[in-house]
């Protein structure tokens, strides 16, 4: 709901009580509001309810930043009351191209473009090899993206951590719970300004 919308509520609510609440309290609890029913959105379906009202996206493209953006600016972002529930990004995994095979660190990989679709938005989102994500201050690249499984670098502000293989849906889930910031991604130029 929006501000009108919330103020309207709070209003026939005092009158029912026959209590009065201050407008800056009034102001502080729409806040919370904001914060806590976007919050159920995931940084995925946030990007694409901006991205599918081509509102240009004026911050990082993090989930508090971009909550932060619907807040002091005011963005009028329809409620969507089927996100009762804090969810998940659904996704698959696209393999396009043929080719011959090359090998990365001993492990085979074909020469095709695999790419992670985002399924529950609008917008055409993919994730693909040298994509960066910075999550939880760890910044994740995508080396390579191979059965069911990323292979990414990743490292800790300047210092080298390790390759490592990771499960896409364990990704997804830490992009989803955690503080991440898409920092390279073809929807970073889509979207932003």
């Amino acid at each position: 709901m929006n501000a009108l919308q919330f103020a309207c509520i709070l209003s026939r609510v005092q009158k029912q009580l026959c209590k009065s609440i201050d407008s800056d309290i009034i102001k502080y609890m729409y806040d919370i509001y904001l914060i806590d029913y976007y919050d159920k959105y995931t940084l995925f379906e946030l990007i694409d309810l901006f991205y599918s009202r081509y509102i240009p996206i004026q911050c990082d493209l993090n989930k508090k930043a971009i909550i932060n953006l619907i807040k002091d600016k005011g963005v009028d972002i329809p409620d969507r009351h089927w996100y009762d529930k804090k969810g998940h990004t659904k996704w698959c995994q696209h393999t396009y191209g043929r080719g011959s095979h090359l090998y990365l660190n001993n492990i085979q990989q074909a020469s095709y473009k695999n790419v992670i679709c985002i399924k529950n938005v609008n917008a055409d989102i993919e994730i693909t090899k040298d994509d960066v994500f910075k999550i939880d201050n760890v910044y994740y690249e995508i080396l390579a993206i191979l059965n069911g499984k990323i292979f990414i670098y990743q490292t800790r502000e300047t210092n080298l951590v390790d390759n490592i293989y990771i499960d896409i849906v364990d990704f997804i889930r830490m992009i989803d719970d955690n503080d991440a910031t898409i920092i390279k991604n073809k929807i970073q130029y889509a979207v932003r300004i």
